[in-house]
């Protein structure tokens, strides 16, 4: 495998468009917002190149209400920032366990999400939840360098819906997963998110149940 493209959207439930230029995407749909991505893995030649689907994964966004929930990591309300920022953290954190060794790239079609996660910017209205997907990039760093893997995670832009095969696919996941028609199950362990990052990248344990992350077999 030459690297893992992890293409990340997230929506605002049917019926709503999304700008995902505008400064911050804020609308909401009838189903609710919800993530999604997809995990490409670009071969290399002595494997035949080419391109693979490895993985995808999609929910609902949890907000405050639902901070029992396993899978709530820190928004304060679900919208389309904090489900572009959900697909984001999902797919980071499954590259740290499962490819730390390997080139990666998120590619992204919200720059505002993504200016958040690089720290180009603040999320006023979701600190928690940015603090939360900083400490998921760190914590993929940490086992990069655990792994002797490459280092960095590249972040790539593209616009929505102007027939970029990862993102269209990416955005089917976050529709669909709005709909219900996805059987998300959070990885088992822990609620509390950051505790069990820090905890995995001291031991360099995986600390993670990822079967739920489904692969193109299945």
């Amino acid at each position: 495998v030459e690297r893992i493209i992890c293409a990340t959207d997230g929506t605002g439930g049917s019926g709503s468009k999304k700008q995902q230029d505008q400064e911050q995407p804020s609308q909401t749909g009838k189903e609710g917002p919800a993530w999604g991505f997809v995990a490409i893995a670009e071969m290399t030649k002595n494997a035949g190149g080419g391109y693979r689907k490895i993985g995808y994964a999609g929910a609902p966004v949890r907000d405050s209400s639902q901070a029992s929930t396993a899978d709530w990591i820190g928004a304060k309300e679900a919208s389309v920032l904090t489900a572009e920022a959900s697909a984001m953290y999902w797919a980071i954190t499954w590259l740290a366990h499962h490819w730390p060794h390997t080139k990666a790239e998120i590619l992204y079609d919200s720059k505002y999400a993504a200016s958040g996660a690089t720290g180009e910017c603040n999320w006023d209205s979701e600190e928690d939840m940015l603090q939360i997907l900083k400490l998921a990039i760190d914590y993929h760093s940490d086992r990069q360098k655990m792994n002797k893997g490459i280092s960095g995670l590249d972040w790539k832009h593209t616009h929505s819906h102007t027939g970029n095969p990862w993102n269209e696919t990416a955005d089917g996941i976050a529709s669909n997963a709005a709909k219900g028609r996805l059987n998300f199950r959070a990885p088992s362990g822990t609620q509390e998110w950051t505790k069990l990052i820090k905890r995995s990248a001291e031991t360099g344990t995986r600390g993670i149940d990822w079967a739920w992350a489904r692969s193109s077999e299945h």
